[in-house]
């Protein structure tokens, strides 16, 4: 009984507007690593003797804040497993990452969005097949 006439109290309140609930889009979710981010990779066939290229965007599955912060990058190559790992800075837009030179052959690209500790956007990550061309 005293918790539906506390809540008619609260619903009361809100109501006549002497009680606001008010938040930002990057406040949504107000512990750590509670909000899914989601990145995308765009990885085009390499051609010989060129440096790959590839595209990013992290976006967030709520709110309208740019997702910021610490991306790795992680290309093996198939079958030996040979990797390299590069840690770069996502800035919230969507951004073009030169790849080192490599030999011909498939290669697996993750992208892995770290985030920062504390930070409301859980880490997540992507795979992707990279191919030079011989």
């Amino acid at each position: 009984m005293k918790k539906i006439i506390a809540s008619l109290a609260v619903a009361f309140l809100m109501t006549a507007g002497l009680v606001a609930g008010t938040s930002t889009t990057a406040s949504a979710g107000p512990y750590s690593g509670t909000i899914t981010t989601i990145p995308q990779v765009q990885a085009p066939v390499v051609r010989p003797g060129q440096r790959g290229r590839i595209r990013l965007e992290v976006q967030s599955e709520a709110g309208n804040a740019p997702v910021r912060g610490p991306v790795l990058i992680t290309i093996s190559k198939r079958p030996s497993g040979v990797a390299r790992t590069v840690k770069r800075f996502y800035n919230g837009n969507p951004r073009n990452y030169r790849l080192p030179k490599l030999a011909p052959g498939r290669y697996t690209l993750v992208v892995t969005y770290v985030g920062y500790p504390r930070s409301v956007y859980k880490p997540s990550t992507q795979v992707r097949n990279l191919f030079v061309q011989r």
